[in-house]
């Protein structure tokens, strides 16, 4: 199970490996730099979708640093946000003429090079390479969006449903690696695991006839579960995958808002539920060195 663990975990390569060419270690005035210009996207986003009646809310570490923090988790750099399928349809439509003079929504199934399985919007005016893509004008400083789907409560169909939402997840990250990975990047996967990297490498190849814009569109596709009525939500495309995060629907709504750097931001409600299910023990500190530390190759706000 480790070999397939290292196949798709490019952060742990990062924080495992000791020559990071080409990479530069976020120290905390850029940290903080970054956290700034996140955070300024995020109330852009609050605004819009206040004014619209759409729902959305703090996920993932963003949703901890809430919480926990009252803001960014400190060693953090990033943030995440969720809706669901319904809520995003409603965000696609007035994105255009609300936000587009500042930022661009890449997504599957809307843009024409999804550069990633989930929906993400884009500081226009930055440059933010991390070696995600070799797509100059998509490297921007973005803010990711995974959306909260129906899943289905037959548990034969679930698993049919997640399998294969997982298995092309998994091709479309080798692939990914195949068509975007440089040089410098094959050496460090190499160094932190050679089994997994020829893994990779032949995985890659062999599934690499189609794009990673189609495998993401592909996954987008089979994540969607039309059923209203079911009792379960799951986020498909976060960190745990299909089968991770399924909870029932009540664990997410109505939503509340709580103190993050110095806004108000939604949050669910049984937050505690939502949380203890992703991190376990959310609210305890983790020792420094088991912190992740991020690295980015150039970088311009």
């Amino acid at each position: 199970m480790g070999i397939f663990k290292n196949l798709s975990s490019r952060k742990n390569v990062l924080n495992t490996i000791k020559t990071k060419s080409g990479y530069i270690a976020v120290d905390d005035e850029l940290r903080k730099t970054i956290q700034n210009s996140l955070l300024e996207m995020l109330v852009d986003i609050d605004k819009v979708c206040s004014e619209n009646q759409i729902e959305f809310f703090l996920c993932g570490g963003s949703c901890l640093g809430a919480v926990r923090h009252s803001g960014f988790i400190p060693w953090d750099d990033d943030v995440d946000i969720a809706m669901t399928r319904e809520a995003y349809m409603r965000f696609v439509e007035v994105f255009e003429s609300n936000m587009c003079d500042k930022y661009i929504l890449n997504a599957p199934n809307y843009s024409k090079e999804s550069i990633s399985r989930f929906p993400k919007v884009l500081k226009k005016d930055s440059v933010y390479i991390t070696g995600d893509t070799t797509n100059i004008d998509l490297c921007k400083l973005y803010i990711d969006i995974f959306l909260l789907e129906n899943v289905p409560e037959n548990k034969f169909v679930r698993a049919v449903k997640g399998i294969l939402c997982n298995g092309l997840e998994f091709i479309s990250g080798q692939v990914h690696f195949i068509r975007y990975s440089t040089v410098d990047e094959r050496k460090m996967y190499k160094e932190y695991d050679a089994v997994s990297y020829y893994i990779r490498l032949c995985i890659g190849k062999l599934f690499s006839f189609l794009s990673v814009s189609t495998y993401n569109n592909l996954v987008d596709k089979v994540v969607q579960y039309k059923n209203e009525k079911s009792k379960l939500y799951g986020f498909p495309t976060g960190r745990k995958h299909y089968f991770g995060e399924i909870l029932p629907r009540e664990t997410f709504f109505p939503l509340i808002r709580l103190p993050f750097e110095g806004y108000m931001m939604p949050v669910p409600e049984n937050y505690k539920r939502y949380l203890k299910n992703l991190y376990g023990n959310f609210m305890q500190i983790p020792d420094e060195d088991k912190r992740e530390h991020h690295y980015i190759k150039k970088i311009q706000l």
